[in-house]
């Protein structure tokens, strides 16, 4: 029931405020306790040296909301490798979905379960892109897959990263996730800011 209620919020949101799009992420608000940024085990999930912007961060009154309120819309062109933002192990892996697919659960995706037991998300992703299977283990800036045009991408073409316990992000909260090799980032990524994947 609780799935289906945030599946329902969700899709209107969507509906409401075109998931990825700048309207209406002025009013973001600083929304939890992150992780100190300078020692977070996560980095940026994407190539070092390449430099993108957020187009939605966390808490926004478009789609980041609910389940979803600490998860990051990353602008990203369709064909941008994405790469694991922490060591893990490939949980699952959906990349059979055909650019063009629409609608809330139409998103190629991969999911690293990591060794404190969260597992981080990465969505919006071209079929048949992925370079790992279930199982598989993958270290912090492998490429994983590369960014697509299926889900709800909205105005936008970006990557959608978030991290949770639950690997569902509609069933469970995300966590808040800061990001070691950028810049300064206390409160988590924010709102129309470029950030540059730096060696870590």
């Amino acid at each position: 029931m609780i799935y289906l209620r945030n599946l329902v919020l969700a899709v209107v949101c969507c509906l409401i405020f075109n998931c990825g799009s700048d309207d209406g992420d002025t009013n973001e608000d600083i929304c939890g306790t992150y992780p100190a940024w300078e020692s977070s085990d996560y980095v940026l999930p994407f190539p070092v040296g390449n430099t993108f912007r957020i187009s939605q961060a966390n808490c926004t009154n478009a789609s980041h909301q609910g389940t979803l309120r600490f998860s990051y819309d990353i602008e990203m062109p369709f064909g941008s490798p994405v790469t694991a933002a922490r060591d893990g192990v490939i949980l699952a892996v959906r990349d059979s979905q055909p650019a063009g697919a629409r609608g809330l659960t139409a998103s190629n995706w991969v999911q690293i379960r990591h060794n404190n037991g969260l597992v981080s998300e990465y969505v919006h992703l071209a079929q048949n892109s992925a370079r790992f299977s279930a199982g598989q283990q993958v270290v912090a800036g492998d490429t994983i897959a590369f960014t697509g045009d299926t889900g709800d991408v909205g105005s936008f073409p970006h990557l959608h990263f978030d991290i949770n316990p639950c690997a569902n992000n509609l069933a469970c909260d995300t966590r808040p996730v800061t990001f070691r090799n950028t810049t300064a980032n206390p409160d988590g990524l924010i709102f129309n800011t470029h950030y540059e994947a730096l060696p870590f």
